[in-house]
């Protein structure tokens, strides 16, 4: 298991308990959580891939109604 692999586990499971942020509170951006998105589709791991895409849609689409308008 490399380091790589253990910042993305530790960021998949942040996202999948609703913690959109890092441990500093600092909201992921767009580019990091689409890097993020990349790592688990180069291991082919579709269902985090979705969770991961169905974020990244909802926190930067602002004409969507469910945005994340707070941060």
């Amino acid at each position: 298991l490399t380091l790589k692999n253990t910042v993305m586990d530790s960021v998949l499971n942040r996202l999948k308990s609703g913690k959109l942020f890092d441990t500093n509170f600092k909201p992921y951006s767009k580019v990091f959580l689409n890097s993020v998105l990349e790592h688990f589709l180069s291991l082919e791991k579709y269902e985090e891939c979705s969770l991961i895409r169905d974020i990244i849609e909802k926190r930067f689409n602002h004409d969507h109604e469910s945005s994340f308008r707070h941060f």
